[in-house]
């Protein structure tokens, strides 16, 4: 079984940049729609920077790699025995959340559009970025937190894929907002994007748009 740093294919002693900037590229490389990538391997990504991103997490991980100390797993959620309970009462409420907060970011970035330098329009906008955070981490905590059934498998680890992608969205345009460097803008729209085109594949992939 591989490591963590073995999936994203860097040195044990790899510092924060060199992380986040291996994650990203892989991250564009490996996404389900692209020749070489598949879900799983996004799934294998996303895991290793959950813990690897985090100082804490990553103590405790790389303690667990020592020698005569066994590498200690999430335990997966006790499958939930109602698809339709879930989908109603669990999934539904997190992606109406999470769709409206996407669309008052959409529409700030029309705002910002105008003077990205204008507290005007960057007030609002970072209003907008603070908010989606916000829904964004509490969906992924609620989403742990709740026992899906087995046939959503997939479709959740995508959507959390999908999540991941926002976060490196918001990430890139917190930096705007204290450099105000247009690019972060450019860069992180596209994995706002990305992300968006992620939630719609797995919200359609267990029929809860129906």
């Amino acid at each position: 079984m591989s490591t963590h740093y073995q999936t994203l294919g860097i040195p044990q002693n790899a510092d924060f940049e060199t992380i986040r900037q291996t994650y990203r590229n892989l991250a564009r490389a490996r996404h389900p729609d692209k020749p070489e990538g598949s879900l799983e391997q996004m799934v294998a990504l996303n895991l290793a920077y959950e813990v690897l991103r985090d100082p804490d997490q990553r103590a405790a991980y790389d303690q667990s790699l020592s020698p005569g100390i066994p590498l200690k797993k999430r335990k997966p959620p006790v499958p939930m025995a109602d698809p339709t309970l879930f989908i109603l009462n669990v999934f539904r409420p997190i992606d109406a959340r999470v769709r409206l907060a996407l669309r008052r970011l959409h529409l700030s970035f029309e705002e910002l559009a105008y003077d990205p330098y204008d507290d005007r329009y960057v007030a609002p906008f970072e209003e907008a970025v603070r908010a989606l955070g916000k829904v964004s981490d509490d969906a992924v905590k609620e989403i742990w937190a709740s026992n899906w059934p087995d046939c959503f498998n997939s479709p959740v680890n995508l959507y959390l894929q999908g999540l991941r992608h926002l976060d490196e969205a918001l990430e890139d345009f917190t930096e705007f907002l204290s450099n105000y460097d247009i690019d972060l803008i450019v860069e992180g729209r596209e994995f706002l994007l990305a992300g968006a085109e992620i939630l719609e594949e797995a919200s359609s992939s267990m029929g809860a748009n129906r």
